[in-house]
C-alpha cells in the first residue's frame, strides 16, 4: 500500500512538473511577439506616435500605404486605434524623400505584336532606369524574337511607374544577324510613350534574331531644392471635425532627416490627450512649389492569415 501511494504521488508530482513547465512557455511570451514589440519601440515607421503613460513612453508607429507620394493635390487621411492611453506631444516622421531631389526608379515594358492591333503579341520585357545606373541597363524579352528583311512588326511601350513622362531618349534593339553581327535599331521612347500605348509599325531591314534591347535615356537633373510645408491635423472625426491638435513643419527635405540627424517631427502646441481603444483620424498634406514628397519607414506586415496575431 505504501508504495502505491509513493508512486501515485511521484505521478502526481511529475504531472504537475510537466504542467508548470508548458505554462511558462506560454507565460514569457513567444519570440516573434517579443521581437516585434522590440521593433515598434525601436527602428521608426513612417508615422510614430510616441505616447507619454504613466513613467513611461509607448511608440506607436502608423503605416502608410506603399510608394505613397503626398501632392498638394494628394493628400494623405490615415486612422489608428490608440494601444495605449496617454499624452502625445508630438508625431515623428521616419524618413522623408523629395522625389524631386531623390528621383525614383522608372520602367518601361515592351510590347511585340505581329498585328497593329495588338492581339497577337510576340515577345515582351521590362527594364529599369535608376539615377544611380553606371551603365544604361538592359530589356530582355521573354523569348528570342525570328525577324525578316522586309518583315514589319508592331511596338508598343507602357510606363510602369509614372514617372516616365520626363524620359528622354531611345530604347535600342539589338538584332544578331545571320552574318554574326549585331546590329542597332533605335526606337524613340518619347514618341511611343506620347502615344498613349499604341502600336507603331517598324519595318526590319536585315534578317536575324531579336531578344534584348538597351535604354539610352537619362533622367532630368533635379531642380534647385525649395522649401515644403507640412501640415498635420489629428481629428477625432472621420471628416475632420473635433480637432485636438495640429502642427505644421516647414524644410527643403533636401535630405531624409533633419539637419541635426533626427527625425523630422510635429509638435502641438497643447499636449493631445489619447484612450487606449479610441480610434483617431490623421490627415497630413503638403504645400510647395513642384511638392512631391515620399515618406518611408518600417511597415507593420504579417506572413499569412495563419500567422498568430502579433502586437
Amino acid at each position: 500500500m505504501r508504495e502505491k501511494t509513493i508512486l501515485a504521488l511521484l505521478v502526481l508530482l511529475a504531472t504537475a512538473a510537466y504542467a508548470f513547465a508548458f505554462r511558462g512557455v506560454y507565460a514569457q511570451g513567444f519570440t516573434r511577439a517579443n521581437a516585434s514589440r522590440w521593433i515598434y519601440q525601436h527602428i521608426p515607421g513612417p508615422l510614430n506616435l510616441p505616447i507619454e503613460t504613466a513613467g513611461d513612453v509607448y511608440t506607436q508607429p502608423v503605416s502608410v500605404p506603399y510608394n505613397l507620394v503626398l501632392r498638394p493635390d494628394l493628400p494623405l487621411n490615415l486612422q489608428f486605434t490608440a494601444r495605449q492611453s496617454g499624452v502625445l506631444r508630438r508625431v515623428t516622421l521616419g524618413r522623408v524623400f523629395d522625389r524631386q531631389q531623390n528621383p525614383a526608379d522608372v520602367g518601361l515594358r515592351l510590347l511585340v505584336s505581329l498585328t497593329e492591333d495588338g492581339s497577337q503579341v510576340l515577345a515582351t520585357g521590362e527594364v529599369r532606369l535608376s539615377p544611380t545606373d553606371s551603365e544604361p541597363p538592359v530589356l530582355t524579352l521573354d523569348r528570342v524574337l525570328p525577324v525578316n528583311g522586309g518583315e514589319t512588326l508592331y511596338f508598343a511601350m507602357l510606363p510602369l511607374s509614372g514617372g516616365e513622362n520626363a524620359l528622354q531618349g531611345s530604347l535600342d534593339l539589338q538584332i544578331q544577324t545571320v552574318a554574326g553581327d549585331l546590329a542597332t535599331v533605335p526606337l524613340d521612347v518619347r514618341a511611343f510613350l506620347d502615344s498613349g500605348g499604341q502600336f507603331l509599325p517598324l519595318t526590319f531591314a536585315l534578317d536575324g534574331t531579336l531578344q534584348t534591347a538597351t535604354l539610352q535615356a537619362s533622367l532630368p537633373e533635379a531642380p534647385p531644392p525649395t522649401p515644403k510645408t507640412l501640415t498635420l491635423t489629428l481629428a477625432a472625426q472621420p471628416d475632420g471635425s473635433q480637432v485636438l491638435g495640429s502642427a505644421s513643419l516647414t524644410d527643403t527635405f533636401e535630405q531624409p532627416v533633419a539637419a541635426d540627424g533626427s527625425e523630422f517631427a510635429f509638435t502641438f502646441d497643447t499636449p493631445v490627450p489619447l484612450a487606449e481603444d479610441t480610434t483617431y483620424y490623421l490627415f497630413l498634406s503638403v504645400q510647395g512649389e513642384g511638392a512631391a514628397l515620399e515618406l518611408r519607414g518600417a511597415a507593420l506586415a504579417n506572413e499569412g492569415d495563419w500567422d498568430d496575431g502579433l502586437p
